[in-house]
């Protein structure tokens, strides 16, 4: 098989998924209505290490052909990561509690029901969330409250993006309930509508106003368009979706929260790119039907 270059090395990354980590990280900056330069790098460390993890599993599941030099590729975003994580002991301890969440990710939880998932809610939501709570000096109540219910709502969707993939991921030994049940579609369903119960939920928990309902509105009408593409078993084009609607989720808390002009900028300016990035195979999917 022909190598790859540097450019399907950085396709491999899929940093565009890492997207909706920063947005969740803007939520406590968004409660404490600043944003800090840690809030930056902690961020920048969250793609870092989020690129390693995609490349390794680029190479794992033979998605991508990669260069011959991937593998310094890698160390280098993780020596990079730290490197920046050193400027505030907080960011430090949370790359090194990513990069073991990771490896734990990477090895065993896929052979574990749920076990993806769970790791994932960590990874992607529930520390980086402490660690951006901890950075804005966020009360710590509020803290656990947001960083619990994001754990949730990533946790469920965590579970769902595995329909995409069920026909690989049984070939390859993992176990999640696309690959045990018959037509997980239902179940994919399901999380995807508990994911908005829990949307729901935070309106009460967090006090929000209608300006979080709009945004709610938005994401409905596009979990309709996400079950449609379900039923059609476009399913990576209806996970791509899906984590759209985390940023807007985010976003939903960030136009209801705080008039800080950086912060909302920074999280329109991520929804903008990942519908960028996804563009393409919207317009594959149109042009196909």
């Amino acid at each position: 098989m022909k190598k790859g270059n540097f450019l399907t090395l950085l396709r491999a990354t899929r940093v565009e998924r890492a997207f909706y980590i920063v947005s969740l990280i803007l939520v406590p900056a968004t409660f404490a209505n600043k944003i800090t330069a840690d809030i930056l790098i902690l961020s920048i460390c969250c793609i870092l290490l989020y690129s390693v993890s995609g490349i390794h599993n680029a190479k794992r599941d033979k998605d991508f052909s990669l260069p011959e030099y991937y593998k310094k590729f890698m160390i280098l975003l993780v020596i990079s990561a730290i490197l920046l994580s050193l400027t505030n002991l907080i960011i430090f301890i949370t790359v090194i509690i990513e990069l073991v969440l990771g490896l734990i990710y990477n090895t065993v939880s896929r052979k574990i029901l749920f076990g993806d998932a769970t790791v994932l809610g960590f990874t992607h939501a529930a520390i980086p969330v402490l660690a951006s709570s901890l950075l804005v000096n966020l009360n710590f109540l509020l803290a656990l409250k947001l960083a619990g219910i994001l754990y949730i709502f990533i946790w469920l969707l965590g579970n769902a993006r595995n329909q995409k993939d069920s026909k690989e991921d049984k070939k390859r030994g993992y176990r999640t309930y696309a690959t045990i049940l018959k037509d997980p579609r239902t179940v994919t369903k399901i999380f995807i509508r508990l994911s908005f119960f829990v949307m729901l939920i935070s309106f009460l928990i967090f006090e929000l106003s209608t300006k979080y309902i709009i945004v709610l509105c938005l994401i409905y009408l596009i979990h309709l368009i996400v079950f449609i593409l379900t039923d059609m078993k476009k399913d990576i084009l209806a996970m791509q979706i899906t984590r759209l609607t985390i940023i807007l989720f985010s976003l939903a808390f960030v136009i209801d929260k705080t008039s800080n002009y950086y912060i909302i900028s920074l999280d329109l300016i991520l929804a903008l790119l990942f519908l960028i990035f996804i563009t393409p195979d919207i317009k594959k999917f149109v042009k196909n039907t």
